[in-house]
């Protein structure tokens, strides 16, 4: 053991003492707990340093496909962060930034696919850009909340609040950093949905232009350091998307707007291609890669810079 390491495990050990009653409240076991502590502590270190050569806030994209656990480790990494190293976070989510569905209805126009929440195109990144410039700037600024069991924007009296000074803004999001296909990708559809609803590609295609030139570009050119939570495969996204379903379900009742089993199927097809597409080439171009296995365990971290990664990396030793 380095003396990073003989130095990291009395914080550990505090930070799993002092957030046992937030990991419970988001509804995480002990050893899971554990997990994702012994994860979030190297990245709080990482961006503790990081922190250090900025005069502003330093912008973590934190990019996870659906039902990863990105949003848990996120909450949990600004605790760390705050209980372990005296820094203040600001959360941001994606799918909070999503279009209106009345925006989304009118965007069908271009394409019935496109009234489906999910893929580039169907957020409002200028919005999400406007509420990052601000927080980079030390204003004070209000986001939106998204509610998926009724499929729309929340209004204007319901979004968030941000206090102007931060340190450290979490910009989490299934296609946060992202990158296009190119044009020859594209030709071939992916899955049934593609094949039966996409035949003429004009869905996809104005997909990956939203990823080439946008302000989704502008956004994620922005990012001063990129998470990637890669799991196993799009097996796993389907059974982990169908859990966040249920458990959904159990938090509200069988509400309008919960999908089935099968609507979950049909629904994650429309994230596959670019899911798929960031699994090949995002490893290699992440600041930090977390490898999260089939039993939903963060079991190996990877740095892609010179920084030595067994400074920071607990999971596998």
């Amino acid at each position: 053991m380095d003396s990073d390491e003989r130095r990291s495990e009395p914080l550990l050990q505090l930070l799993r003492e002092r957030l046992t009653d937030e990991a419970a409240g988001l509804g995480l076991d002990r050893d899971a707990a554990n997990n994702l502590m012994t994860a979030c502590l190297p990245v709080a270190r990482w961006l503790n340093e990081k922190i250090g050569a900025l005069d502003r806030p330093f912008l973590l994209g934190v990019n996870g496909a659906q039902g990863s656990g990105k949003t848990t480790f996120v909450k949990l990494l600004g605790l760390v962060m705050h209980d372990g190293f005296d820094r203040h976070t600001t959360h941001l989510g994606i799918d909070d930034f999503y279009k209106t569905r009345q925006d989304r209805q009118a965007l069908a126009r271009v394409h019935p696919m496109l009234s489906t929440r999910g893929v580039p195109g169907t957020h409002d990144m200028e919005l999400a850009l406007s509420v990052v410039n601000s927080l980079l700037a030390g204003e004070t600024v209000r986001s939106p909340r998204f509610d998926k069991a009724i499929d729309d924007r929340l209004p204007e009296c319901d979004w968030i609040d941000h206090a102007g000074a931060t340190d450290v803004i979490l910009f989490e999001g299934w296609c946060v950093g992202a990158v296009s296909q190119m044009d020859s990708e594209l030709q071939s559809p992916l899955n049934s949905l593609e094949r039966e609803q996409d035949g003429d590609r004009i869905w996809r295609t104005y997909v990956n232009d939203r990823l080439q030139k946008s302000a989704y570009r502008e956004m994620f050119d922005r990012l001063d350091g990129l998470l990637m939570l890669k799991v196993p495969g799009m097996e796993a996204v389907s059974r982990w998307r169908w859990q966040q379903e249920e458990q959904l379900r159990l938090l509200r009742g069988p509400l309008q707007g919960i999908m089935t089993r099968k609507q979950v199927g049909e629904f994650i097809m429309h994230y596959e291609r670019l899911t798929r597409h960031m699994l090949h080439e995002m490893p290699q171009r992440a600041d930090l890669v977390i490898t999260v296995n089939a039993q939903h365990k963060f079991v190996e971290m990877m740095l892609n810079n010179p920084e030595s990664t067994a400074k920071y990396n607990p999971l596998n030793s």
